[in-house]
């Protein structure tokens, strides 16, 4: 261990120094050294000595001391830790999921959470406190320490560690090493860690998405900012595969895109997605019986025009759009951390709404993290900071049922809600140092509510915002559990009463299904079938969710397109749906190369062109294989093109959200000239469906 200092003589004559310097455990000395120096006037030295523990302990303590003239002039004394080496976890150490809940050490988990930061918040100015409290200037263990161990006490077991995520962008080694101080802090405290990292799929360019589906790897090249490739790279140099502490990376903060529709940012591939799945854009024109606006010589989106079949068919292009993003990273990120979940908050984006936008709306996404986190703070009808009416938030139990229907029952952490003390904006009075009581009961009594409503609608588990009390300067807001002198606020007595309750939800079979259709509701979703939702809870029942294509499969599924319209072999099925997880062709060398859409391929066109392919099913109804039916609407990749079809079908029956191989098939037995190939998976007889994809293969 490198132990030292750095002295500044700021006076303006020369000085004469002595420096103390002790590693102890207890009163126990062991290791001392006394060193003189002279410094110049406005000069500066450093001091360094190498020391080696014997053991591993979290007890030693490290003193610096500085003496002029016999008198002790300054002192700088801090803990020490220093870890056993670290030994390859067995599976069962990292949290996991299997069907609907979290796992760990073969039990189950719930995440009994809290949005964590640490307790000096209050006060600090925004400039001092802004994007992380890892830095050297911020971290303080002694702080974090008490921090912990009062959560620990409060019964809390998952921190969502806002802010924690500086050393992902910057590198800097201090800041890196107290991240690896605050985790092995909260280990010895018996809590995970779900750690922000700045990976989301909508900030890496198209080049780098195309790179990862083609098998190339994340790579160097064409990252819209630094931060997305950096956090790939922390992730590998610094171990975190290994650590149990943490739980599972946050990888997008509140994702919507509605700007980035209005400013026209999705025009391209909304426009290539219409030319793909209905043809041309003319022929979605007159499905849709409505001329689609224009900017800048692209389709824009069919904002203000009031038409469901136009608004349904940017709601599945934006699905398709974000899953594809979301897939390519996903893999690449568990590729270098096959140990941790993933997921991301996302938000307070309720059910789908055509034009939010939330990464969350995507059914594909749903398919490619983890476990889903909603936010509550839409559901405050009378204004964030108002208390609001039972009704109300109890309706947010919807939410919860949608995103465990869409996922197939994969477990939901609500990420995000409160009652603040003092909700955003509120301008600062002198006053305010002494909170009113009835502003501490409103907040217990606002998150009570919320936490009602996740017990009854089967959450496996929450985290309030947030836990550092006093007032945010910046926000203008204060929404913690305790106050600045670490007692705890009244609110803490709804966390201990309800955390527990998780674990002992039963499961309940539905009393009665609500059949829920976007496609005629894009934008009043919610109006719709929240009431819906409450009439049945209030009567006792336990309400289940549905569409038509629900427990349907490729042969007996009703052929009905987006929009809700007749399909006619040339719009997009509304229940089938597919995404190429890879496509794969041996090139001219003999080797299986990844191919995307677009690209031209040279092959050995003297021998046997062979393919291979993994397609996910993003569509509800059952993919059935050819092995196992004789009837219409068996599932095949089809390939197409220059007077060539070929078939290869799926191995397997394909539920939604799984994926279906198909092994290696001979494409062409040999190739003497240019083709266009186009692969797209097929329901014999039935109807085509998913993403295609269009290639050259050229003979060499």
């Amino acid at each position: 261990v490198k132990i030292g200092a750095s002295i500044f003589n700021l006076s303006p004559r020369e000085k004469s120094l002595k420096i103390k310097c002790s590693i102890s455990i207890g009163k126990k000395k062991l290791f001392q050294k006394e060193e003189k120096v002279s410094i110049a006037a406005k000069a500066k030295t450093k001091l360094e000595w190498l020391w080696k523990a014997k053991t591993p302990s979290d007890a030693y303590s490290v003193e610096i001391e500085l003496w002029e003239g016999g008198k002790l002039i300054d002192k700088i004394s801090h803990p020490l830790t220093v870890r056993p080496p670290q030994k390859a976890p067995q599976k069962d150490e990292f949290v996991s999921v299997k069907g609907s809940n979290f796992y760990l050490k073969g039990k189950k988990w719930f995440p009994r959470g809290i949005n964590y930061w640490p307790s000096m918040l209050g006060g600090l100015d925004a400039d001092v406190y802004a994007g992380n409290w890892l830095s050297p200037t911020l971290y303080d263990p002694l702080i974090i320490e008490k921090d912990l161990t009062i959560l620990e006490k409060l019964g809390i077991n998952m921190l969502a560690a806002v802010g924690a995520d500086i050393s992902l962008i910057s590198g800097e080694k201090r800041a890196v090493r107290n991240l690896l101080d605050f985790l092995h802090r909260a280990d010895k405290h018996n809590m995970k860690i779900m750690l922000y990292i700045p990976a989301n799929p909508f900030n890496f360019e198209e080049e780098v998405i195309s790179s990862i589906r083609k098998g190339g790897g994340i790579g160097e090249v064409g990252l819209a900012s630094r931060s997305p490739g950096d956090a790939f790279r922390f992730i590998k140099e610094n171990g975190l595969p290994n650590i149990t502490t943490i739980f599972a990376y946050d990888i997008a903060w509140e994702p919507a895109e509605v700007l980035r529709v209005r400013a026209g940012a999705f025009n391209t591939a909304w426009e290539k997605w219409l030319i793909k799945n209905y043809g041309s854009v003319e022929n979605a024109e007159a499905e849709f019986g409505v001329k689609l606006p224009r900017k800048e010589g692209k389709v824009a989106p069919p904002l203000g025009l009031n038409n469901t079949k136009a608004d349904a068919a940017f709601l599945r292009f934006f699905s398709d759009y974000a899953s594809k993003r979301y897939n390519a990273i996903v893999r690449a990120l568990k590729s270098i951390d096959p140990n941790h979940l993933v997921s991301f908050r996302g938000g307070a984006c309720g059910i789908p709404n055509a034009y939010w936008c939330a990464h969350l709306y995507s059914v594909g996404v749903a398919k490619h993290i983890d476990f889903l986190c909603p936010e509550g703070y839409n559901l405050q009808t009378k204004g964030y900071g108002n208390p609001t009416p039972w009704e109300d938030i109890r309706k947010g139990g919807l939410i919860t049922l949608y995103y465990r229907f869409i996922s197939r029952e994969k477990p939901v952490i609500w990420m995000e809600f409160c009652g603040p003390i003092w909700p955003n904006g509120t301008v600062w009075k002198t006053e305010m140092v002494f909170t009113p009581k009835e502003r501490l009961e409103y907040q217990k009594e606002e998150e009570e509510k919320f936490y009602k409503m996740f017990v009854e609608s089967g959450a496996k588990g929450c985290a309030p915002w947030w836990y550092p009390g006093g007032f945010r300067v910046g926000e203008n807001s204060d929404a913690g559990i305790i106050n600045p002198d670490w007692t705890l606020r009244p609110v803490a007595e709804v966390i201990k009463k309800y955390n527990p309750l998780f674990a002992k939800q039963q499961p309940k079979k539905p009393d009665e299904y609500i059949t829920i259709d976007f496609d005629a509701h894009p934008l009043d979703a919610w109006d719709t079938y929240a009431p819906l939702y409450l009439r049945l809870v209030e009567e006792g029942k336990m309400p289940g969710l549905r569409t038509e294509g629900t427990g349907t499969n490729s042969c007996n599924v009703p052929l009905i397109a987006v929009g809700n319209t007749p399909y006619n072999g040339r719009n997009p099925l509304k229940f089938l749906n597919a995404e190429f997880n890879y496509l794969e062709i041996k090139d001219k060398s003999g080797k299986w190369v990844g191919v995307e859409d677009g690209d031209t391929l040279e092959v050995d066109g003297r021998g046997g062109i062979w393919c291979r392919a993994s397609v996910g099913n993003i569509g509800e109804a059952e993919w059935i294989s050819p092995e196992k039916t004789k009837e219409a609407g068996a599932v095949y990749l089809l390939s197409y093109g220059d007077g060539i079809q070929i078939e290869a079908g799926i191995k397997d029956n394909t539920p939604f959200l799984k994926d279906a191989d198909i092994p290696p098939f001979l494409l062409l037995s040999s190739l003497k000239r240019e083709v266009k190939l186009t692969f797209r998976m097929e329901a014999k007889g039935r109807a085509f469906f998913g993403e295609s994809i269009t290639i050259k293969l050229v003979p060499k």
